[in-house]
């Protein structure tokens, strides 16, 4: 990274319910990393590598937070991306244009921590004259704190079970379940 520029355009605080956060950064990336297939060593298109390029990248971003009591929390959000590519590139590969976040937690009594969680990611170009289509995402976690020490969890991604690219030729697992368990060692 040879520059980068963050600024936290706008923090707004209605009330202690209600905080509003916009954003805008500027990058001027020098060797950017992608990957992309390499289809002159393996026939069966199914190995990929590394792809260095240089591009400017302007984001403009803002999120919502509802927070009712430390028990309920609603955020809305998303990010819009613009790019300017070096004079060696041509085609920006698997980078998106746009992503949108709608998030809620649920804390009851400190015992039980509930998270759902929707997103979208625009679709992006992959090579060999791929595009990959807009993606969406729902997710969802479940913990329950047995004590300061002992907590279960369940977390459970692409609960809609759709089959979707983040690269091409490797769509992503349909349904996603994690179930275990955290022990902090007490100190003194």
């Amino acid at each position: 990274v040879l520059c980068y520029w963050r600024c936290r355009l706008l923090c707004w605080t209605l009330s202690k319910k209600i905080e509003a956060n916009a954003e805008v950064s500027y990058q001027m990336l020098r060797d950017d990393l992608t990957f992309l297939l390499d289809t002159a060593n393996y026939c069966l298109q199914n190995v990929y590598r590394p792809h260095y390029f240089a591009d400017n990248r302007l984001t403009l971003g803002g999120i919502v937070t509802f927070v009712n009591d430390e028990m309920l929390t609603l955020r809305a959000g998303g990010h819009y991306y613009a790019y300017t590519l070096g004079p060696d590139d041509s085609v920006l590969y698997y980078r998106p244009n746009w992503d949108a976040l709608l998030a809620a937690d649920v804390n009851y009594h400190n015992k039980w921590f509930f998270h759902l969680e929707g997103q979208l990611l625009g679709k992006m170009q992959g090579d060999n004259n791929v595009e990959l289509p807009m993606r969406y995402g729902d997710n969802a976690e479940v913990e329950y704190r047995h004590n300061r020490a002992l907590s279960f969890f369940l977390k459970m991604d692409n609960l809609a079970f759709q089959r979707y690219y983040f690269w091409a030729n490797y769509p992503s697992q349909r349904g996603l379940f994690i179930l275990g368990l955290t022990y902090t060692i007490p100190h003194k």
